[in-house]
């Protein structure tokens, strides 16, 4: 019995300490905002009104939490609450966080097949110059890019001189072209408007999409970085360079914060999304190559 009773006070000791607090919590007001004092010296108040007394001074730009509205507010204040007049506090507007921003131009899109299986670098310029109001097509651009032999007397064409070997067809053996021979022919159309953007940081590419500017990249078929395997060494008359036969060129018409927008010529697919750090890194490891107009 004794026992019983001993568990009994035990259990009403501890609802007298917990209950009260439990019950209290419930029953404290909700803060409806925050509010910032404006002017030099505000007095808190016990009542809602001038003639009730002080109980203390909040500063300017004191921040305190309203818990009731009306022409005078009732906050927290200390360790209970207090009134202050409404007209000089100011709610405090928290700011919504936003959302990344994302750019994308509506830039003509041209596919490359079936006539130049390895012209994706002509028909990306030539989604350029259209959108710049050049109004070419990929067929005429083809035979006006220059153009070297894919091998001859022991040496390799270099991509930095003109279109390496053939471009029409894949019976025949060809590779591609970098960015000096593009940015030649698009001059011939742009005159000075033309930019050659090459070596230059990712946000120099990212400034033109926002200027209303697409531009002219060579990547790599696969839009990532290449293992060493997928790259050869070519002897040429400038000597020797990488390359791999998965390069690739289109046009970026676009950029978020974890995607890029590209008009691929290899099917003609519009505003393709891509992976962000890796289309960068299939970018830079390519030479950072671009091009675009002003």
């Amino acid at each position: 019995m004794r026992k019983l009773l001993g568990s009994f006070l035990v259990i009403v000791l501890l609802i007298s300490l917990f209950l009260p607090g439990q019950i209290e919590a419930q029953n404290m007001p909700k803060v409806l905002y925050q509010g910032k004092v404006t002017t030099a010296y505000l007095n808190v108040r016990s009542g809602a009104a001038k003639s009730y007394k002080s109980i203390g001074i909040l500063k300017k730009g004191a921040v305190v939490s309203v818990i009731q509205t009306g022409r005078w507010l009732r906050i927290k204040y200390r360790n209970g609450y207090g009134f202050v007049s409404g007209e000089y506090v100011q709610k405090i507007v928290q700011s919504k966080p936003q959302s990344p921003k994302s750019y994308i131009l509506n830039a003509p899109v041209y596919n490359q097949y079936p006539q130049l299986p390895r012209g994706c670098e002509v028909t990306s310029l030539s989604m350029l110059l259209n959108y710049a109001g050049k109004h070419i097509d990929k067929m005429a651009l083809a035979s006006q890019i220059a153009k070297v032999p894919y091998y001859s007397r022991g040496l390799y064409g270099n991509p930095h001189d003109g279109f390496v070997g053939n471009m029409y067809s894949l019976r025949y053996s060809g590779y591609g072209v970098y960015h000096e021979p593009v940015f030649n022919l698009a001059k011939r159309y742009l005159g000075s408007r033309a930019v050659d953007l090459s070596g230059q940081s990712w946000l120099a590419i990212e400034a033109q999409i926002r200027k209303g500017r697409p531009v002219w990249v060579i990547v790599n078929a696969w839009f990532r970085y290449l293992p060493g395997n997928q790259w050869r060494t070519w002897h040429t008359k400038r000597g020797y360079i990488r390359i791999t036969m998965h390069e690739h060129s289109v046009l970026v018409t676009g950029y978020d914060a974890n995607y890029v927008y590209v008009n691929d010529p290899m099917g003609g697919k519009k505003n393709r999304r891509l992976g962000k750090g890796y289309f960068i890194s299939a970018w830079q490891q390519m030479g950072s190559q671009a091009i675009s107009f002003n």
